[in-house]
C-alpha cells in the first residue's frame, strides 16, 4: 500500500511546490508545463506498465487484444460484429494490431493516450493539473485506466462536454456518438442536449430530485423492464451479504464535493454555466443509485470529471484564501483517508495493491494469458 499511496502523494507534492491559487474560469494565466510533464510521466509509467494483475479489467483487454492479434487479417475494419465489444473499440484494437504485434500494447496505447487526452482537457480549465489529477485518481481515474473501452469514451465524452458548453453542438454529437461505439454507455449523453438549455432553480432542482429518489426505489423494477434484470451486475448487487462500503464512501464523498460547491457559490466570484451545475448533481444522483445496483457506478464516471471541476473552479473564486485552503486540504485528507480504507477492507475494488510492473521479459511467461 505504502507504493501506491506514495504515488498519489506524489501529485500533491507537484501541486504544492508551485502552489498558485490565481485560478481564472476557462483562462489559464500561467501554464507550468514541467507541472504536466510530471504528472504524465506519473501516470503513463504507473498505468502503462502495470502488471496485468493490477486494475480489475487489465487481463480481460491483454487477452481479448491477444486474440485479435492471432486473428488479424490486415483490414482494421475488418471486426466480428457478434463480439461482446463495440465495434468502435474493434476497429481500434485493429489499428493497434497493424501496429503491434505484442498483446501488452492495448494497455500500453491505451494508457498513453487516456492520460494526454486527460491532461490536455484538465488544462483548458486550470493550470493547477496536479491537484486535479490526485482528486480524480481518489475517484474515477483508477476505473477509467481499468475499464479501457469506457476509459477512452470518457476521455472523448468529456472533451464532447467542453464542447457543447461552447455550443458546438455537431462536435458533441460527432464525439459522443464516437464514443458511443467504445461504450454503449455513452448513449445516455445525448440527454444533455435537454439540459444544456434547463435552467437551474428550485423548481427543476426539485423535479430531479423527486425522480432520483424515485428511481432509486424502484431501480431493480426499472433494470428489470428494459431488459437488464439478468446483468452480472444485478446478481452481484442482490446477492451481496456485506454493507456496500466503497459505492457509500463515494456517495458521501460526492454529496461533500456538491455541498461544498454550492455552499462556496454564493461567495464565489466566478459564475457557472447551469449544465455544469447538472453534471454535479447527476453525478451525486448515479452514485445514489450505486449503493443499489454496482452498475450505476459506471454511469457516474461521465458526470465525476466536471463535478471535481465545477468545485475546483468555485473554490478559486472565493476571496478568503486561508478558508480555501482549509477546505481544499479537508477534501484532499477525506479522499486519502477514503482510498486507504478501501484498500485495506476491500482491496478487490480495485485490486492495484500491492502494485507491481509488467514483466515483458518473462522467460517463462504464457504470452496468451500475460502469466
Amino acid at each position: 500500500m505504502v507504493v501506491v499511496l506514495l504515488f498519489f502523494v506524489a501529485f500533491l507534492g507537484i501541486y504544492r511546490f508551485n502552489a498558485n491559487y490565481d485560478d481564472k474560469l476557462y483562462r489559464l494565466k500561467r501554464t507550468n508545463y514541467w507541472e504536466i510533464a510530471a504528472c504524465f510521466i506519473l501516470l503513463y509509467v504507473f498505468f502503462g506498465f502495470r502488471d496485468l494483475e493490477i486494475l480489475n479489467d487489465t487481463n480481460h483487454y491483454y487477452q481479448h487484444f491477444y486474440r485479435t492479434l492471432c486473428s488479424f487479417s490486415g483490414n482494421i475494419f475488418q471486426i466480428d460484429l457478434e463480439d461482446r465489444f463495440e465495434p468502435g473499440f474493434l476497429v481500434y484494437e485493429n489499428i493497434i494490431a497493424y501496429f503491434f504485434d505484442d498483446p501488452y500494447a492495448i494497455i500500453n496505447v491505451s494508457a498513453l493516450l487516456i492520460t494526454a487526452l486527460n491532461l490536455f482537457l484538465i488544462s483548458r480549465f486550470t493550470n493547477k493539473v496536479p491537484i486535479i489529477i490526485f482528486f480524480m485518481l481518489g475517484t474515477i481515474m483508477l476505473n477509467q485506466y481499468s475499464g479501457i473501452r469506457q476509459g477512452l469514451a470518457l476521455c472523448m465524452s468529456n472533451i464532447a462536454i467542453w464542447l457543447l458548453m461552447k455550443d458546438k453542438k455537431i462536435w458533441f454529437i460527432l464525439l459522443v456518438t464516437l464514443a458511443w461505439t467504445f461504450h454503449s454507455s455513452a448513449i445516455m449523453l445525448y440527454a444533455l442536449l435537454l439540459l444544456h438549455k434547463t435552467p437551474l432553480n428550485k423548481k427543476t432542482i426539485f423535479i430531479t430530485t423527486i425522480a432520483a429518489v424515485v428511481s432509486f426505489l424502484s431501480l431493480g423494477a426499472l433494470l428489470e423492464f428494459v431488459g437488464k434484470g439478468e446483468s452480472v451486475y444485478i446478481e452481484i448487487s442482490v446477492e451481496r451479504e456485506t454493507f456496500p462500503l466503497a459505492p457509500t464512501l463515494n456517495f458521501l464523498i460526492g454529496c461533500i464535493f456538491l455541498y461544498l460547491t454550492y455552499k462556496y457559490s454564493k461567495n464565489s466570484a466566478i459564475k457557472i454555466k447551469p449544465l455544469v451545475w447538472w453534471l454535479s448533481i447527476l453525478n451525486v444522483i448515479c452514485l445514489l443509485m450505486d449503493i443499489e445496483v454496482q452498475i450505476m457506478a459506471r454511469f457516474a464516471m461521465y458526470f465525476y470529471f466536471y463535478a471535481i471541476l465545477l468545485w475546483w473552479i468555485i473554490m478559486q473564486g472565493v476571496h478568503d484564501s486561508v478558508k480555501r485552503k482549509r477546505v481544499i486540504s479537508l477534501m484532499a485528507v477525506l479522499i486519502l483517508a477514503k482510498m486507504i480504507v478501501i484498500f485495506t477492507l476491500k482491496p478487490e475494488w480495485y485490486h492495484i495493491d500491492p502494485y507491481g510492473f509488467y514483466d515483458s521479459f518473462g522467460m517463462y511467461k504464457n504470452v496468451e494469458t500475460g502469466y
